[in-house]
């Protein structure tokens, strides 16, 4: 009897490991709507650990190299600092012209409207004034917004007044002096009367003649009484050089620096990523090569995501497959004739940084 148990059990150890020689049959269940599925070789995991390992090393090392942080925050520093002086520079400039502005009296002597919606899409206003400079500077033009009653009158252009003496034709109107324009040197604006509604295009219509002002928005300066183009037009930083020397001088150092800390910066940041790149690529050409020679074998998934293997060798192995930018990376170990596993959880792609 127990001799023909041992047979017994040797014929079925035998048929076993008959069977086992022509393989296993795996059935892995991924993802649907995944492609190309592999079985990869035992130790694919450990290679790829081992070449994140030395990537993620290279670009610790990189990072301290360069030390992008530190000069990136003294270059962002410097870079607030100088928008600092800068906005003080803008500040100081605007009170100067806000001053000058004040010191300059424009009087309208007279006034002629031409508003006529059934005839005209514009309107047209002429006049005549008379400007007296109270400052210590030649005054060369003032830009300005006209204003009937207390409407601001929006223009497509640029306003300006031209201070020209029309006798002399010279420009510019010295300190303590004063320019009265005629009707034959008027100045004129004209303005869209479709932008205005009927109740504002009956207001200006009534008070064009009676309420018109100019409300000066800018100056500028000229060094002499001279012919126009003999004169030079100056603005109220090149004009108050010697009001501004002290924070243009802090300012422009301020600049300087700003402009060599974010060429620092940058220079380091080109080679940073330099020697990112190079390290990248290393990482991409191993984990490529290693995830070709890991392969032992392949499967194309059907639709519903059923990847089958025929004859696999008993042994440890990782289901492998990518989608959508993640992949399933899952170790198995095939002892059976016959093996179903699942393997349908995407995470980060292991064959990328």
């Amino acid at each position: 009897m127990l001799r023909k148990t041992i047979i017994s059990l040797a014929v079925i150890l035998f048929a076993a490991k008959a069977a086992m020689a022509d393989g296993s049959k795996v059935i892995a269940v991924v993802p649907p709507g995944t492609g190309e599925v592999f079985l990869m070789s035992q130790g694919t995991g450990e290679v790829l650990s081992f070449i994140h390992g030395k990537y993620n090393s290279n670009i610790k090392s990189i990072q301290a190299r360069y030390n992008l942080p530190e000069l990136k925050a003294l270059a962002d520093k410097a870079l607030v600092s100088s928008r600092s002086d800068n906005d003080a520079v803008n500040a100081k400039i605007k009170e100067i012209k806000n001053e000058y502005i004040s010191k300059l009296d424009i009087k309208i002597n007279k006034v002629k409207s031409f508003i006529s919606p059934e005839t005209s899409a514009t309107g047209e206003i002429e006049f005549t004034y008379t400007a007296v400079n109270n400052s210590d500077r030649i005054i060369a033009d003032a830009v300005y917004t006209p204003v009937i009653g207390k409407m601001q009158i929006q223009t497509s252009s640029k306003l300006v007044l031209d201070f020209v003496d029309r006798t002399t034709l010279k420009a510019g109107i010295a300190p303590g002096k004063s320019l009265i324009t005629t009707e034959e040197n008027s100045d004129s604006f004209s303005f869209l009367l479709g932008q205005m509604s009927k109740n504002d295009l009956a207001y200006v219509r009534e008070n064009a003649e009676k309420g018109l002002s100019l409300k000066v928005t800018d100056i500028h300066f000229t060094n002499s009484v001279e012919y126009k183009d003999q004169s030079k037009i100056l603005t109220a930083e090149q004009a108050f050089q010697d009001r501004l020397q002290g924070i243009l001088a802090r300012t422009s150092s301020e600049n300087l620096s700003a402009q060599e800390d974010t060429v620092k910066y940058n220079e380091a940041k080109k080679e940073f990523d330099a020697a990112k790149s190079a390290a990248l690529l290393e990482f991409t050409r191993e984990a490529g090569e290693l995830k070709k020679s890991a392969v032992r074998y392949s499967s194309r998934a059907s639709e519903k995501g059923r990847a089958v293997f025929e004859g696999v060798a008993p042994g440890n192995y990782f289901v492998y497959a990518s989608k959508d930018g993640q992949a399933v990376f899952k170790e198995i170990s095939v002892k059976n004739r016959k093996l179903k596993v699942k393997a349908n959880e995407l995470r980060k792609d292991p064959f990328k940084p």
